[in-house]
């Protein structure tokens, strides 16, 4: 036994005001999982309602609606009414739940006025059809722009083939101004793997281009006349953006850009884009399912999957040779073998379908079958059609087979409670004395209804069935087990300990209790009990929940000795939430998000108030690089591998890096003029040049400039006789085209707002920069300024005051704008902008405050055993007594094949098989029991099954002589015991009696029955341990 002191459950220790022992054994009369399948159930009428969509989705912090974002709603046998969820919203993304609450109730306003449809319901969107009970009818409809999925949780059941696509790309600048195209104006790019085209995309202004202009510029250096008026053009445009499409479709469909001789013009006019882009080929219509099936699925109800596949309907039995535990792959088989064609995979966890045909043409319908409908439990994918309903009775139906009888000679009592009223508890071996042996469905519901008024219970000939007389929510029916409760005092025990519990767990007893969630929440550490010095650092940066972050001013009217209470005011001004966010004990400051979970945040950051970067440059920070000097290296665009005809033309006329034009006749030395090769090509422009500016890839003819920077040229010409040019011939470009390489730039940072001819510092006065890798300082741009005028400081003094700090020539105005320059050239220089922070209150506010502070999501509870990598012997005793939730504790023989040698995973589905999931092996060869809810309420117990017992006093009835009384009687009655206990009564009146009462004249306590006592009934008077002050009134017949 566990004997030491602490281990013992004594009397003395069990409470502070009593030491009862309140103990339940089961005596083994329970009839209820004979009738019913279970010995405890509780079922609860329903409320008549209408039509309800309720989203699974939590829109507190928005959701993106620009793909999709309309809802298609049937209500009440009307409409379908489109809805467009963004409508007159300045922004698709983070559209607001009250935003799609107030979108759907005004657009449905005029075709069902005075109703309210769409409401939330703690961040989710509920959907209510006006009509009540089965004529009330919602339903949210499929189509393209559905937004059901983001705003519902609704995933759509209609599924289609996509038709293959081209590889495209839209560039991410806008180019709806001007544009300068001087020193970047060739677009190089590769379509489909085979058009290699170098581009001159300005015209005769470079430096005043407009899109039109360049859209026509690429189409046409792709062979796309844009007079021509052609159904397809490579480049189009939207009035700000390009897009650029390949002219096939599919797979091989590709478009790549590629780095021009010079003066590349991808990154001005697309932007961060990706350099390759790939079609996609005709598609089949798909859908994975959201359910894992990694560890079975119980398919024994319900089975059954209806899908229409490309037009073709089946009607699919899911369920595998064990239906409780039907595994993926006998689900994808089923459903394989009943279509016809391989249309299921998965992926070790998800069901994948897919349609037999591609492109628009593929079709994949996820209908709802007629009965034992499993869409749900394979694909997670639930209805999109509600209907209201009656009120409804709570309704018990047994899952015992009763049409050979049930055996009630030992197990004969079901207790039940209808209506949660008191339980009522009904003998049926009393009802059937002579079969009792094999009592038939229909004497027990005889039985049952003989001593129930109205009659709850009825059979179908195999199962009972029990109804609620009433309906609605007020509505229930309780079957409760046969127990025996008792309770003691002075009882002193001790764990009996030679049980598998040590064995398994490593101690006698283990409880364990679950976590609700939490939310963030942050105390402060200084005492602000005397107020709090905010002259200087006076700002608190705070992001709640992954909102952007907002910075407070937390200063009160006298900022020497602001107050907590102001502080939590500033504070609280800006975060209109409830509960507020800030509070206060009267000594340390508190923020609270209002939020629960993981997803619950408080952000604290260094402040930005007197960072004048958004003022003076509204540029986000960043590190600005210079770049080496270039040079011109041009790559030919016309594959000569089998060389080029040159027979009729052969001259190119080119200029390097400033020199004379030079002409050169490229096949007189050629072997056969009509196929020039490359290296022919390359040693005629190297000897007529004298250099070695041409070199090949085996593919391309290449010309390189040998100096670098602006001092880079390459001028492509026209020959003197244009007949003879073969410039396009062998390089795929016309001639004329100048190329040049640049010099070395400096790092530089452009402000991206023209200021005023003074700037107001008196707040934000501070810029970060960094130079050519020092280390940013902070520079104060009002140093040069009259500190009496900085709310209006010239542009010249801020340019002063940056250059004087940063000790170089780094500031200048150009445009209007601030311009930060580096003064070295090169990829080494570099000018870096960060964000400036001071004044930073948290450090007095909050003191030592972490980053981020979260809050925690609700946790099951767990108990973890003992090292069972080696097997445990359990020949003696093998039976774990596990409580789960509260409910009842139940024992499970754990033992293995050869219990002396039980192994770990012999335990783990023997616990499972009467809790389904509550056991799993961790990986470190240990038991692990996870109770199936959530939050405080989550508990587990492994209980003791045996206990050695010490009575110190034990009971001893009291019988008290019957009384004859009348009105003023007097008896005494005398308790000897160790300890205070309850009396029971029961008064019988021969001729009746009205009103009768009970005076304990030692308490002063006073019973009086508002009743009048028949003769021949009998009143008893009792006090229950849950109840508490009872009465009954017992008829002759014994009947209540």
């Amino acid at each position: 036994i566990a004997d030491e002191y602490e281990e013992l459950d004594t009397r003395w220790t069990r409470g502070q005001f009593n030491d009862e022992l309140v103990t339940v054994e089961l005596p083994g009369f329970d009839v209820a999982p004979k009738l019913l399948g279970t010995d405890a159930i509780i079922t609860h009428g329903v409320a008549e309602t209408s039509a309800q969509v309720r989203g699974r989705v939590d829109l507190s912090a928005g959701v993106d609606l620009s793909q999709a974002n309309v809802l298609r709603l049937k209500i009440d046998g009307k409409g379908p009414f489109e809805i467009d969820l963004t409508k007159d919203l300045d922004a698709t993304t983070g559209v607001q739940a009250q935003q799609i609450v107030d979108a759907v109730n005004a657009q449905l306003a005029a075709a069902l006025p005075g109703q309210t449809i769409a409401t939330l319901e703690n961040n989710f969107l509920r959907l209510t059809a006006p009509t009540r009970g089965p004529e009330g009818e919602l339903e949210v409809q499929d189509d393209e722009d559905d937004a059901a999925e983001i705003v519902l949780g609704l995933p759509p059941r209609a599924y289609s083939g996509q038709a293959a696509t081209a590889a495209q790309v839209t560039g991410k600048v806008d180019l709806s101004g001007a544009l300068d195209l001087t020193n970047a104006r060739y677009l190089r790019l590769l379509l489909d793997g085979t058009t290699l085209v170098e581009i001159d995309c300005a015209g005769p202004d470079p430096a005043n281009m407009r899109l039109p202009q360049v859209i026509d510029a690429i189409n046409r250096g792709l062979g796309f006349d844009p007079a021509a008026e052609l159904d397809f053009y490579p480049a189009t445009h939207n009035d700000r953006f390009i897009t650029l499409a390949s002219p096939s479709k599919g797979v091989t469909s590709t478009l790549a850009f590629q780095r021009a001789a010079a003066q590349d013009a991808f990154a001005l006019l697309f932007g961060d884009v990706p350099v390759f882009h790939v079609g996609r080929a005709d598609e089949p219509a798909r859908v994975t399912g959201r359910r894992d099936l990694s560890s079975g699925v119980d398919l024994s109800e319900f089975a059954l999957l209806q899908l229409q596949v490309d037009g073709a309907v089946s009607l699919i039995d899911c369920a595998g040779d064990e239906p409780a535990n039907t595994q993926l792959p006998e689900i994808v088989n089923a459903i394989n073998q009943s279509v016809g064609a391989l249309i299921a995979t998965d992926n070790g966890r998800f069901l994948m379908l897919h349609s037999p045909s591609s492109g628009p043409t593929g079709e994949l319908l996820i209908q709802t079958p007629p009965e034992r409908d499993a869409t749900e439990l394979l694909l997670g994918i639930g209805p999109r059609r509600f209907e209201g309903r009656l009120a409804g009775h709570a309704r018990i139906v047994g899952e015992t087979d009763l049409a050979k009888g049930v055996d009630v000679r030992a197990q004969h009592l079901l207790q039940l409670a209808i209506d949660d009223a008191a339980p009522i508890t009904i003998d049926l071996r009393a009802a059937a004395p002579k079969n009792a042996h094999a009592m038939s469905a229909d004497q027990v519901v005889d039985a049952i209804n003989n001593v129930l008024t109205p009659d709850i219970a009825a059979t179908d000939g195999e199962r009972l069935i029990l109804t609620s007389p009433t309906a609605g929510s007020a509505s229930s029916l309780r079957i409760l087990p046969v127990e025996l409760v008792q309770r003691r005092r002075f009882v002193t025990r001790a764990i009996i300990t030679d049980e598998a519990t040590a064995k398994v767990f490593g101690a006698y007893q283990v409880e364990a209790s679950g976590r609700d969630a939490t939310n963030a929440r942050l105390v402060g550490q200084p005492n602000l009990s005397r107020g709090v010095d905010l002259s200087s650092n006076r700002f608190l940066r705070l992001a709640l929940d992954g909102d952007d972050f907002v910075e407070i001013d937390c200063a009160g009217t006298r900022p020497r000795a602001t107050l907590i209470q102001e502080v939590v005011d500033k504070i609280n001004a800006h975060f209109a939430i409830a509960p507020r966010l800030a509070s206060h004990n009267g000594k340390q400051l508190i923020l609270s998000s209002n939020r629960l979970g993981s997803q619950s945040r408080i952000e604290i950051a260094p402040p930005r108030s007197r960072d004048a970067r958004p003022t003076l440059m509204g540029i986000e920070p960043a590190i600005f690089r210079g770049q080496d000097a270039t040079r011109v290296i041009y790559t030919g665009t016309v594959d000569l591998r089998n060389g080029v005809d040159l027979s009729a033309a052969d001259r190119i006329k080119i200029a390097l890096d400033g020199a004379e034009a030079l002409e050169i006749a490229c096949a007189t030395a050629a072997a056969d003029p009509a196929k020039v090769k490359l290296n022919e090509l390359m040693l005629a422009i190297n000897l007529a040049v004298g250099s070695n500016v041409a070199s090949h890839d085996g593919k391309f003819l290449i010309i390189a400039s040998a100096k670098s920077g602006a001092a880079s040229q390459l001028r492509f010409e026209t020959p003197d006789d244009a007949a003879t040019d073969a410039t396009t011939a062998i390089f795929g470009i016309a001639a004329p085209r100048t190329y040049q390489g640049t010099d070395a730039q400096p790092g530089q940072a452009v402000g991206g707002q023209a200021l005023a001819e003074t700037v107001d510092l008196r707040s934000a006065r501070f810029l970060r920069i960094g130079v050519d890798g020092k280390a940013p300082i902070d520079v104060d741009c009002a140093a040069a300024a009259d500190p009496k005028k900085l709310d209006a400081v010239p542009l010249s003094d801020i340019e002063n005051a940056i250059d004087t700090q940063l000790n170089a020539n780094v500031a200048a105005i150009v445009d209007g704008k601030l311009l930060l320059t580096s003064p070295t050239a090169g990829k080494s220089s570099r000018i870096v902008v960060e964000a400036h922070t001071s004044g930073d209150a948290a450090p007095l506010l909050l003191g030592s405050p972490p980053a981020v502070t979260t809050g925690q999501d609700a946790t099951p509870a767990i108990i973890t055993g003992a090292d069972l990598l080696t097997p445990v012997d359990l020949r003696q005793r093998s039976l774990l007594r596990l409580g789960v939730d509260g409910a009842r504790p139940v024992d499970i023989d754990v033992a293995g094949f050869a219990p002396q040698t039980t192994f770990l995973h012999e335990i783990v589905p023997q616990i499972n098989a009467v809790v389904p999931g509550l056991a799993v092996a961790t990986d470190d060869d240990r038991l692990q029991l996870t109770s199936p809810t959530v939050g405080a309420q989550s508990r587990l117990s492994v209980l003791p099954l045996r206990y050695l017992e010490l009575i110190e006093y034990p009971p001893a009835p009291l019988d008290i002589p019957v009384q004859s009384v009348r009105h003023g009687s007097r008896w005494p009655m005398t308790n000897d015991g160790a300890a205070a206990v309850d009396a029971e009564f029961a008064l019988a009146a021969p001729l009746g009696v009205s009103g009768p009462t009970l005076v304990n004249m030692t308490l002063g306590w006073q019973i009086r029955l508002l009743i009048a006592l028949s003769p021949h009934e009998t009143l008893r008077i009792w006090r229950d341990p849950e109840r508490g002050l009872q009465a009954s009134v017992v008829g002759a017949a014994g009947d209540e």
